[in-house]
């Protein structure tokens, strides 16, 4: 809700300097008057009521109700301050109060919310940071707070279906189709979600296909094992080193067997060559020549010969000994073990990855079921949403505005049902809003008589606007909407917006050229060469 406090007034139109206190004006009914003392014949008298009134729409909007100005043409031309309007107001939503100063001059606006300048960059920005403080649109003021009998705009002169597009745009307005749009995202966000799911899903059981064949293989021998391939490869190894021991040992012997050969033929030589010596004659004598030193050399060689030979007789003994102890292998064994060793090694791997498939499998398996209980849950999501978004495009929006209307119509019978000595009753009618009264519709009554039922219909939208949202002001200015009454007829509406105020709460303005000596409380202006007074009679 916006209450407004005061509203300071620097050379706007034909105001000079002017003040008005809202919070002085205790919620009741004002006559707003003029007095011109400048020009003796001035159009509507010209003291500034209109100015008075359109300095608080221009003040929160940049603009008037009345004909489009350009922008210098709303400075006092006599004045030599430049415009200036100063508006203070508090905006209450959700029980917190904001305390609000506006400050606006031809070119610039400024925005303070407790003493604090919030305002932005640039104007349009700062208006923009305004707009969605107030939450009340230019067009919304002008039909609910500021009426004129002249404006097109002029919620009065609307017909009953414009009155309930009026009506619906205020109270539903943009957050409404936020919730709507946020509805529609929502829904086309999980209706894709489940189209990536169910893409998922069909990938996966393409998958776990191709897994049931990979895992459909089985194997023979299941008694193969790794430790049986370890202990296999333990018994290769064995065997191998044994082989190696046995082919060393014999490759020795056969060494050894070979230079024993050679050595015994060398000790033959030695022997035939002592024999030669032995039978060596001299053939004068006919003796034996004895060469003892050759003998002695060929004994010593004999014996170095026959040591040698000995040892290499020990070396033979050794590989036999070696040979006996070492099991006869052969290559065909090992080639054999090597083989099973093979065959094992694929078996296990094999194994190993029909053992990896068939957790694969099991996981895949566990993971489509997941992914269909998130299908369901997707599934039902997107169905509430559609129901949701029917709901809140048909039954919601029908149900929140006959709520909406039917809170009017009590107002209505509560407040003003003497008015006419019958009840009101509001109807939809396609998608119109249709007003009664007793069994007469709206088109029956008379121009003045429709005067008094738009008063009372915009009062009693106001007060349920209290108890619908916070797009609501404590403040109805009436403009020159009751110039087409006559006499009687603006006395008795006069006396109905007294009544109403009071029973509302509302502060009530009316600017009229007609004298209102029914009004108890009146404002004041009084237009001077060079300054403007303002006065508050209570």
């Amino acid at each position: 809700m916006i209450i407004f406090n005061k509203i300071s007034i620097i050379s706007f139109k034909s105001i000079f300097k002017a003040e008005l206190d809202f919070d002085s004006l205790s919620n009741n009914f004002y006559s707003l008057e003029g007095i011109n003392n400048t020009v003796e014949f001035a159009s509507s008298n010209g003291s500034g009521k209109s100015s008075l009134a359109d300095a608080l729409s221009f003040a929160l909007y940049g603009t008037t109700m009345g004909i489009y100005l350009k922008k210098d043409e709303y400075q006092n031309k006599f004045s030599n301050l430049p415009l200036k309007l100063i508006l203070w107001f508090t905006v209450i939503k959700q029980n917190n109060e904001l305390h609000c100063k506006l400050e606006r001059t031809l070119d610039n606006v400024k925005l303070f919310i407790d003493d604090v300048d919030v305002s932005e960059l640039t104007k349009t920005e700062t208006e923009n940071k305004l707009l969605s403080l107030i939450s009340i649109t230019k067009e919304e003021f002008f039909s609910f707070t500021y009426l004129t009998q002249t404006s097109g705009g002029n919620f009065l002169n609307k017909t009953a279906s414009e009155k309930l597009t009026v009506i619906k745009n205020f109270i539903f307005g943009e957050d409404i189709t936020k919730i709507k749009i946020n509805i529609d995202n929502l829904l086309k966000t999980t209706k894709k979600q489940l189209t990536d799911q169910n893409n998922k899903l069909a990938k996966l059981e393409g998958i776990l296909t191709g897994l049931k064949k990979a895992s459909s293989v089985s194997f023979e021998d299941d008694s193969v094992t790794e430790e049986t391939l370890v202990n296999h490869k333990k018994e290769l190894s064995t065997l191998q080193k044994q082989l190696h021991d046995r082919l060393a040992a014999e490759t020795e012997n056969k060494q050894l067997e070979l230079k024993l050969q050679q050595l015994k033929q060398e000790m033959q030589k030695i022997r035939q060559q002592m024999q030669q010596i032995k039978n060596n004659i001299c053939p004068l004598c006919k003796q034996h020549l004895i060469d003892d030193t050759a003998e002695q050399q060929l004994r010593g060689q004999a014996k170095i010969i026959k040591q040698e030979a000995d040892k290499i007789k020990l070396g033979i003994v050794d590989c036999t000994t070696k040979l006996s102890v070492i099991p006869e292998i052969r290559q065909s064994d090992i080639q054999q073990l090597q083989n099973i060793i093979n065959k094992e090694t694929i078996f296990l791997e094999q194994k190993s990855k029909q053992d990896t498939i068939v957790n694969e499998f099991k996981t895949t398996t566990e993971n489509i079921a997941v992914l269909e209980q998130e299908i369901l849950n997707t599934t039902d999501k997107v169905t509430q949403l559609t129901d949701l978004q029917k709901y809140f495009n048909n039954t919601f929006i029908q149900n929140l505005q006959q709520a909406f209307v039917k809170e009017i119509e009590n107002y209505l019978n509560l407040y003003c049902s003497d008015v006419f000595d019958d009840s009101f009753s509001l109807v939809f009618n396609n998608n119109s809003l249709d007003l009664f009264v007793g069994e007469h519709p709206y088109s029956y009554f008379s121009g003045g008589e429709r005067q008094r039922i738009d008063l009372l219909f915009v009062f009693a939208i106001k007060i349920a606007l209290t108890n619908f949202t916070d797009k609501c002001t404590n403040l109805l200015i009436l403009d020159e909407s009751l110039s087409g009454s006559d006499a009687k007829a603006f006395d008795n509406t006069v006396e109905l917006i007294d009544r109403l105020s009071s029973a509302s709460g509302l502060t009530t303005i009316l600017v009229s050229h007609k004298d209102n000596s029914y009004a108890k409380n009146k404002i004041i202006i009084e237009r001077n060469n060079d300054n403007t007074k303002l006065s508050i009679i209570q």
